[in-house]
């Protein structure tokens, strides 16, 4: 979270003047919420970083840097629960008047331009949360140097979005620069480092290093139990990481068990709909079709797709994602027309959202391919 405004700095640009015990309850409610992020409870620190926006505008003048610092922070506790949409809008408003002033390069414009990385490719927006990294990562490199934790941060931003976009070789090596930086700076345990390290599984996991991609992210996993806890959504999210890793070495009753286990986690701490539950429920569908447990698969996969289409959309890359194990699944058990039509439909998206290059387009085009040789099509594939 960045920091707001002291005091003495907010006399220019008051509405009114604050008294002590106003002063005291937004030290109170900002730490508070800080402390309450800090734990993984998300919705109880919106509830407090809500306040701390209402306290500047009642106290300060509309658009004041430190009422625009507190909705930056707010913003942070909305994606945190996957009201990426809100969190958008608050940090674009944000970003508009920090360019303004105090400009483009100032560290705070660009604490906001890292902000929205995650925003972005969270909602499949991958092209613009590239630049908005890169710009990030550059702007640090210049005003703050190559080892600090802001620049290690844009630089794990950036590498969490090459990945999305299928440049898993780009992404490793993005990972390994961030992850060396930290352990550097900051030390092997710290909750950054563990966190760059649970981004390099799933790059390693992306470009088929299944062993590595294990070995990081038990790392991972261990010292965020010991640090912040078994139910910590990012715990939680380290363990549904280890679950994808088993299903790609076919460990399949280990990868229900810890899939099984983070979905109540993250339904306890995030909530049903939140698209962090909706992925590792999607991997649960899968990992129950690997085992040919068909009926319940088929109704996860329904489930997961319906929520995903109402909270990020039809033509998410999340909501493709579980399309695509669908419609293997249909095919495994012999629906031939409504695996390919279904097949079909997600590769004429995915040309649309990611591009034709991506590998997950790629994927769905030979996928598609392998339709026509099996029943003997002899029509022409547009690639």
């Amino acid at each position: 979270m960045p920091p707001e405004k002291g005091s003495t700095e907010m006399a220019e640009g008051m509405r009114k003047m604050p008294g002590a015990d106003d002063l005291a309850r937004l030290k109170s409610l900002r730490d508070l919420a800080s402390e309450l992020h800090r734990q993984g409870k998300y919705r109880a620190a919106e509830e407090k970083s809500r306040k701390v926006v209402e306290w500047h505008e009642e106290f300060m003048v509309k658009d004041h840097p430190s009422t625009m610092l507190s909705m930056v922070n707010l913003a942070t506790m909305l994606h945190c629960q996957g009201k990426s949409k809100e969190a958008e809008v608050m940090n674009r408003r944000v970003l508009k008047a920090f360019e303004k002033a105090p400009g483009k390069d100032h560290l705070e414009t660009l604490t906001v331009v890292s902000n929205l990385v995650p925003i972005l490719r969270v909602q499949g927006k991958y092209e613009e949360a590239e630049e908005m990294a890169r710009r990030a990562l550059e702007g640090y490199e210049k005003a703050l140097g190559e080892e600090h934790e802001n620049t290690l941060a844009s630089a794990t931003n950036l590498a969490c979005v090459l990945d999305s976009q299928g440049k898993y070789k780009a992404a490793i090596e993005m990972n390994l620069r961030a992850l060396k930086g930290y352990e550097k700076v900051k030390g092997k345990e710290h909750p950054s480092t563990l966190s760059v390290v649970d981004n390099l599984s799933m790059a390693y996991r992306n470009r088929g290093k299944f062993e590595e991609a294990e070995e990081m992210n038990r790392r991972a996993l261990e010292g965020r139990e010991k640090s912040i806890g078994k139910e910590h959504p990012n715990t939680l999210m380290s363990k549904s990481k280890l679950g994808s890793v088993f299903i790609e070495q076919k460990k399949y009753e280990e990868a229900e068990r810890v899939i099984q286990q983070t979905l109540e986690g993250f339904e306890n701490t995030l909530g049903k709909d939140h698209p962090s539950t909706l992925a590792v429920m999607a991997n649960l569908a899968g990992v129950l079709s690997h085992q040919k447990k068909y009926e319940a698969a088929k109704q996860t996969y329904d489930r997961v797709i319906k929520r995903n289409e109402k909270v990020m959309g039809k033509d998410h890359p999340q909501t493709l994602d579980a399309m695509i194990g669908l419609a293997m699944m249909l095919e495994e058990q012999g629906k031939m027309k409504t695996a390919e039509a279904l097949s079909r439909e997600v590769y004429e998206k995915r040309k649309r959202v990611l591009g034709q290059d991506h590998p997950d387009t790629l994927m769905t085009g030979h996928y598609l391919k392998r339709f026509q040789q099996t029943q003997g099509d002899k029509r022409c594939l547009l690639m």
